[in-house]
C-alpha cells in the first residue's frame, strides 16, 4: 500500500507548475481522493523528505511547501538551501523564507471539482 500512495502521491508533486507550490495538505487532500483512501500532510512530508537524492531530479519536491507558505526543510540544511534556490530560479518571491500562497498556490481545482 505505501508504495501506491507514493505513486499517487508523485503523480500529484508533478502537477504542479513551474513558479507555483502547493502544501503538504493540499497535496494530503488530492492523493486522498485519487487514492480513495486519508492521507495525511505529515505522511506526504515523510515520502517527500525520505525521497534519496538521486530522486531529487526528477520530482519537483521543492514546489511543495507548509501551509503558511513556509519553507520548512531549512532544517534539514542544504536540501533548505537548495529548496529555496530552485524556488527563486522559478520566480517565486520569498522572503524570510516563506512565499505568499495567495498568489503561488496551486490549487488542483481540475481534480477536487
Amino acid at each position: 500500500m505505501a508504495w501506491e500512495i507514493q505513486a499517487k502521491m508523485i503523480e500529484v508533486v508533478n502537477l504542479i507548475p513551474k513558479g507555483k507550490v502547493s502544501s503538504y495538505g493540499r497535496v494530503a487532500q488530492v492523493v486522498s481522493v485519487l487514492s480513495q483512501k486519508v492521507i495525511t500532510a505529515q505522511v506526504i512530508g515523510r515520502l517527500l523528505s525520505g525521497l534519496p537524492e538521486s530522486a531529487w531530479d526528477q520530482l519537483p519536491w521543492w514546489r511543495v511547501v507548509n501551509k503558511k507558505g513556509v519553507v520548512t526543510s531549512l532544517k534539514l540544511g542544504e536540501k533548505g538551501l537548495r529548496q529555496i534556490a530552485l524556488l527563486k530560479k522559478e520566480e517565486v518571491k520569498i522572503v524570510e523564507d516563506q512565499m505568499d500562497m495567495k498568489i503561488y498556490e496551486y490549487d488542483f481545482a481540475e481534480i477536487l471539482a
